[in-house]
């Protein structure tokens, strides 16, 4: 077998072409061909299949190779090689190129400012001496080893073109591309302001105080605010808006600011803001009667009240309705008895006297006392826009109120009487107001009269559908559920509680009655049992009328 050697023209990727005579033996069905980069030694070894030629491809300029050729029959059996051929692949007569890796084509820097300049070089067979690097004619500094790097320190502000040149074999040269940037002058430092608490704030001990800082960056980077009392550092914030709670100050005067870090450790303060903080004043709270109970004339009324000192020198509560004077406490409980009450609405405080004659009010609860008759009372649950109110007539109940009966917490208007054990109540809806399919009117009865209390309600929506609804547990959610229609005064509900199961009917006609549902609501054994009116609005009151109403026992 003669096995003759061909390179292909020169180009970046080396190859070479070899071609043999084809094999005498007639039971040839292919070639292998081999080659190594020493005698003898041939790491590569491809079937070509039955052709009589080749090319190697990927070979390294200036490296030998050594090449041969077997041949194989059917039956795989491999003939000895073929007289050795070697090859050394001719350098390339490609130029070395050079890229200019920093800085980036269009950066920005700030005076005075340090460049760190760097390049690759691909040698293409060359022999690198050195690289330097220019500011367009301007030699700024070389280095004759990679990776090619230089640090151009304290350049000013201007706009500049910078290259690279590798300096190769016996001198020649080969330039990058240029890579334009531009140095500016120094950006103005970053401001903070302290935006809370306001210069000469004064609190309640023990106090809680929010401060806040606002930045402008100007450019910077900005790292974090930190808060401080004096020299004291409270706490920082690292991303906007800036902020912090500063918990649990006791009585003092204090000077905070707000330190801003920004770019590698760089700092500025705001100005300082004073702050004082005081024992708090005493506090005081009518705790009966409840906001917008409802009485029977002639009243009695039991009025109370708590407070809270605070470290203060409490001398006495007095009582009052609007600014008449009912009477006073100078001791602990802190109680009076209003007596005789005349049919009427009344704003009534308590005011607490502490140390040399100072005074402090509570909130005013308002009540009204009407002629219902006994044991019936009336009161606003929960939080209602508008005062609610209750009166009756030869037995025609006229009952006003706001709010919802809905969710966790209710607000409307309740006509109601303690209940101890079983018991129920029946009602004749002898009229309801429409203003809303939110609004409810019905009988009800609370486990308390607290806004979140355990409940269930049979009535209608002020919108004319039948209601059955309930509260299992105090805090609990409200379920509801529909069950046809009414039209007043052919509206009556009823229900009744047997253990732990409360039970709700409808009827048309007071005789003929359907039960709406039953459902087992644990409550305590002394519970309040009545009419209830919501308006399905918190400021609109809702006027309804009852007749007919019985409670047993």
């Amino acid at each position: 077998m003669v096995l003759a050697l061909a390179a292909l023209p020169v180009q970046r990727t080396q190859g070479v072409t070899l071609a043999w005579d084809p094999s005498s033996d007639t039971n040839v069905v292919g070639y292998f061909r081999y080659y190594g980069g020493a005698s003898g030694n041939y790491t590569n070894r491809v079937d070509v299949g039955n052709v009589t030629s080749n090319t190697v491809a990927g070979l390294v300029a200036g490296s030998t190779y050594f090449f041969a050729v077997t041949d194989y029959g059917a039956s795989g059996l491999e003939s000895l090689p073929s007289t050795e051929v070697s090859y050394t692949v001719p350098l390339t007569n490609n130029l070395p190129s050079i890229a200019l890796t920093s800085p980036l084509n269009g950066a920005t820097y700030t005076a005075p400012a340090t460049i760190n300049l760097a390049a690759t070089v691909t040698a293409n067979g060359h022999s690198i001496t050195k690289v330097q690097f220019y500011n367009g004619a301007t030699l700024l500094g070389e280095d004759a080893s990679a990776p090619y790097s230089l640090t151009w320190s304290n350049v000013s502000a201007a706009s500049y073109s910078v290259t690279a040149l590798v300096v190769y074999d016996a001198g020649s040269t080969v330039t990058s591309s240029p890579a334009t940037l531009t140095v500016t002058n120094p950006l103005p430092a970053p401001t903070v302001a302290l935006t809370a608490p306001p210069n000469g704030a004064s609190y309640a001990a023990p106090a809680t105080v929010n401060l806040a800082a606002t930045v402008i960056a100007n450019g910077h980077s900005i790292t974090k605010v930190q808060f401080y009392n004096n020299a004291t550092l409270l706490g920082e914030d690292s991303s906007a808006p800036y902020s912090l709670s500063w918990s649990n100050l006791s009585a003092g005067s204090y000077s905070v600011t707000a330190l801003l870090v920004y770019d590698a450790g760089s700092t500025v303060a705001s100005s300082a803001a004073t702050l004082t903080v005081t024992n708090p004043l005493p506090t005081v709270a009518l705790t009966s009667p409840l906001n917008g109970a409802s009485y029977a004339a002639p009243a009695t009324i039991n009025l109370a009240a708590t407070f809270t000192a605070n470290g203060h020198s409490i001398t006495k509560v007095q009582f009052y309705n609007g600014a008449t004077l009912l009477g006073e406490d100078s001791s602990a409980p802190y109680t009076l008895t209003w007596s005789n009450v005349s049919a009427a609405s009344y704003s009534l405080t308590a005011s607490v006297i502490y140390d040399a004659g100072s005074t402090a009010v509570s909130s005013p609860v308002n009540i009204t006392v009407t002629g219902l008759p006994a044991p019936w009372q009336t009161v606003d649950i929960g939080s209602v826009g508008v005062i609610g109110s209750a009166t009756v007539s030869n037995g025609l109940y006229v009952v006003n109120g706001a709010g919802t009966l809905s969710g966790t917490a209710d607000a409307f208007h309740l006509v109601y009487q303690p209940l101890t054990g079983d018991g129920e109540i029946t009602a004749c809806l002898n009229s309801v107001q429409n203003t809303g399919t939110n609004g409810r009117v019905g009988v009800i009865i609370r486990e308390s009269l607290l806004s979140g209390s355990a409940y269930a309600f049979m009535g209608i929506s002020t919108g004319g559908q039948f209601r059955w609804q309930r509260r299992n547990k105090t805090d609990g959610s409200t379920a509801s559920s529909t069950s046809g229609s009414g039209a007043p005064p052919n509206v009556w509900t009823r229900l009744v509680r047997t253990g732990s199961t409360i039970s709700g009917y409808k009827s048309t006609n007071g005789t003929t009655w359907t039960l709406v549902n039953s459902r087992s609501i644990t409550m305590a054994t002394n519970i309040y049992i009545g009419l209830a009116v919501a308006s399905g609005n918190a400021t609109t009151l809702n006027e309804s009328t009852f007749t007919n109403i019985t409670v047993v026992p």
